[in-house]
């Protein structure tokens, strides 16, 4: 007997709804100000740990780590920074499903898949930099090998948020009416910036 398709539509409608978006928003806040919070422990640059996302050598990273509490660094990403993943993914994948409308679910449903391969590459990035920055606890160096693959996932992580976010943009635009279309002017606005800061970091 064939195997079942898997089906997305109680995924999707999940997702889409006001319940779901509303209580993974309000992690992402949170979330949000706690990594600030914490952040500010590790460095006091304020883009240091996106900054050290995008290193891709030994080198580049060692020098922006050089002056961080390691220990702190590896506790942050450890917890938040694996929690984190999940709620940003969560928000652009259910804003989109519930604008979109469950019409495009089944055959235009990429921009979900986008959402949660950007938090997969996310997950990642982390474990990488965390084997990356081992070395360094102890005076030594970073693994370069690690830190460049968890470069490369961090491009990938950024290039899915943008990408995923501008989805949901369109679709909240064209949606129609002013809550909407002003949701889909914040989403784009958002994809600009965050491609922009880490265009601007690379």
């Amino acid at each position: 007997m064939p195997a079942k398709s898997w089906n997305p539509q109680p995924f999707l409608q999940a997702l889409s709804r006001r319940a779901t978006i509303g209580i993974s928003l309000a992690a992402v806040a949170v979330l949000a100000v706690i990594f600030r919070v914490w952040g500010a422990l590790v460095t006091d640059d304020s883009l240091g740990i996106i900054r050290s996302q995008v290193t891709f050598t030994a080198e580049r990273f060692d020098a922006v780590v050089g002056t961080w509490n390691i220990a702190e660094f590896i506790r942050l990403t450890a917890t938040i920074d694996f929690i984190f993943p999940v709620a940003y993914a969560a928000v652009i994948a259910g804003v989109w499903a519930r604008a979109a409308g469950p019409d495009q679910w089944a055959r235009f449903s990429w921009p979900v898949t986008v959402a949660f391969g950007a938090a997969a590459a996310d997950w990642l990035e982390n474990v990488l930099h965390l084997i990356a920055i081992e070395p360094t606890i102890s005076g030594g160096t970073s693994i370069g090998v690690a830190v460049a693959l968890g470069s490369v996932f961090a491009v990938v992580k950024w290039i899915g948020i943008v990408v995923a976010l501008t989805a949901a943009a369109v679709a909240a635009w064209k949606r129609g009416g002013p809550k909407w279309r002003a949701i889909g002017v914040v989403l784009a606005g958002l994809a600009g910036a965050v491609a922009g800061v880490v265009a601007s970091l690379i």
